[in-house]
């Protein structure tokens, strides 16, 4: 499920009202609702219902519900307030619950050790991260160099899969939530690909968590995490952020219904786009 925020910013003046885009977001699919959100000024939050990979893809229609943004004279990206929260399902994460806690500790570490690169995708400054979703604290205790078997046992012991102090959720990856972990890192967007590009990141981290030990976590390149499926949204996105060449990712083998467009802000190359 997506948590997408958007708001006003000073020099784009609203067409329309919150609850009134809110209507017209509501008109356009009844998979999304609108809701209240305390951190923005005059924007809100879309909310998804839970859907696959796919039906995010091409069902859910985020094209449309971010030009209704758009047209309303909403922003995400371009504001200091927006946000991007991704969930994921525990239960989607292994097919027991000792299965799901461990793909969550994998996750915790390999946010840990991709922390620069997931920086410059999530088009956010790290200060900003280190407010609202900083990276998770194993700096005194995680030690690259242990085995896959040493780090899987040090992991176990320190590693919470579930943490039930509601301030915690202020944490690149929640645990705070019973059913879901989420991913906070990424400023908002009214960009289709680059939200996409995003799901799609998270289904690769998660899926690759899963699939691979402890010893191929400790000594996984981001590359080989980031593009373990190859979509062309993500593909591309990565290579616009200055995260891959476009020779050291596999072509898509997941077909597409139209060549990703990354336009304006969200799409620059990172090197000039400091948000």
């Amino acid at each position: 499920g997506v948590e997408l925020e958007c708001d006003s910013v000073s020099d784009v003046p609203l067409r329309v009202s919150a609850g009134r885009c809110s209507d017209m977001v509501d008109d356009a699919t009844d998979r999304v609702y609108c809701k209240h959100d305390g951190s923005l000024s005059r924007g809100f939050e879309i909310v998804s219902h839970p859907g696959t990979l796919e039906h995010h893809t091409y069902e859910l229609r985020w094209k449309q519900i971010c030009r209704i943004l758009q047209k309303s004279g909403f922003r995400s990206h371009d504001t200091s307030t927006a946000g991007l929260h991704i969930h994921v399902g525990r239960k989607q994460l292994g097919g027991t619950y000792d299965e799901s806690c461990e793909t969550v500790r994998k996750l915790t570490i390999l946010v840990y050790r991709f922390w620069p690169e997931l920086v410059n995708f999530s088009r956010r400054r790290e200060s900003a991260l280190e407010q609202w979703a900083p990276r998770p604290h194993l700096a005194y205790w995680y030690n690259p160099a242990l085995t896959g078997n040493e780090v899987r046992d040090w992991a176990r012991r320190e590693i919470p899969v579930y943490d039930d102090y509601h301030d915690h959720r202020y944490t690149a990856l929640n645990v705070t939530n019973n059913d879901t972990v989420e991913f906070r890192i990424f400023r908002g967007t009214l960009q289709r690909d680059t939200l996409i590009a995003a799901l799609q990141l998270v289904s690769n981290l998660c899926r690759w968590a899963m699939t691979h030990d402890w010893d191929e976590v400790q000594s996984a390149r981001f590359i080989d995490v980031a593009a373990c499926t190859a979509y062309p949204e993500l593909n591309a996105y990565l290579i616009v952020r200055n995260l891959a060449a476009p020779d050291a990712i596999p072509a898509p083998t997941i077909a597409t219904r139209h060549i990703p467009a990354f336009a304006g802000i969200d799409g620059i190359p990172a090197a000039t786009a400091v948000a």
